[in-house]
């Protein structure tokens, strides 16, 4: 073992003969690469920046990247693992583009949780936190929505998105008069993007419009094998008899599905 002062902290870098482990800050590393830091000004083990000056030869930096296969053995092939007291992984969206997001997964965003958004409280921003939680449905499910105002004969053509067609199916409709107390209701379904409300003259109409997605994504999807409409499936092999959030079901936490990943 070697030990070399760096700046105001010791830092020790420990190779072991048989697993060839690497530690900084650690004499005794669990990984191929160890970082502990628990003392000292910096807050962060481990820092990467990817900023090449040419971007024509490097397109497409990147910080850190993690990859792990799904070995034929019990593991799980995480490709990164974040465990923090307040947010396990952080992703920023730095240049804050319509097009650019802080956390993007190519495949499904699973979560055993729910899923919000976490905003400042804008009643009171500087002391209170917002939550709102997306809404869960048993199908990949778009919707859609507005307000119309139907004309003199009681009629109203209500236009949606352009794409709307090109990435929906089974379409359903709801709608909800306001000051009249005569229902409207679905003259013509949706036929080129558009579709037709009928009910009292000039009256106005709340409507919601509901697709089953079928974008050639999702189809894509699909046709490889995920099955989106199979709601319950049988845990493969090496999730037989754990569970995700053993604790919820009364079950010791070393029952989780990761809970070895959870004790590194």
């Amino acid at each position: 073992m070697k030990s070399i002062l760096l700046l105001s902290g010791i830092v020790f870098i420990c190779c072991s003969a048989n697993a060839q482990n690497v530690g900084i800050g650690t004499d005794t590393p669990i990984a191929k690469l160890e970082v502990l830091q628990l003392e000292g000004n910096a807050s962060t083990g481990i820092h990467s920046t990817a900023n090449p000056t040419n971007a024509a030869t490097f397109p497409d930096p990147v910080g850190v990247h993690g990859y792990s296969s799904d070995a034929a053995f019990e593991g799980w092939g995480i490709g990164v693992i974040g465990n923090g007291g307040y947010q396990g992984v952080r992703g920023e969206d730095m240049s804050l583009q319509s097009f650019t997001v802080g956390v993007y997964a190519v495949g499904d965003l699973g979560a055993s949780g729910a899923k919000p958004f976490v905003i400042d409280y804008p009643l009171d921003p500087a002391n209170k936190i917002l939550r709102h939680y997306a809404i869960e449905s048993n199908e990949v499910t778009n919707m859609y929505r507005g307000v119309a105002v139907l004309d003199q004969n009681g009629m109203a053509k209500i236009s949606l998105p352009e794409y709307f067609e090109a990435i929906n199916k089974n379409v359903s409709y709801q709608l909800t008069s306001i000051g009249s107390a005569m229902q409207p209701y679905i003259l013509e379904e949706v036929v080129n993007n558009t579709f037709v409300v009928k009910g009292a003259p000039e009256a106005k109409v709340s409507w919601v419009v509901y697709g089953e997605r079928d974008d050639p994504t999702i189809q894509w999807y699909n046709n490889e094998g995920k099955n989106y409409n199979n709601e319950v499936s049988d845990k493969p092999a090496k999730m037989k008899g754990k569970y995700y959030n053993p604790e919820a079901y009364g079950q010791p936490a070393n029952t989780g599905i990761h809970y070895k990943e959870k004790e590194k």
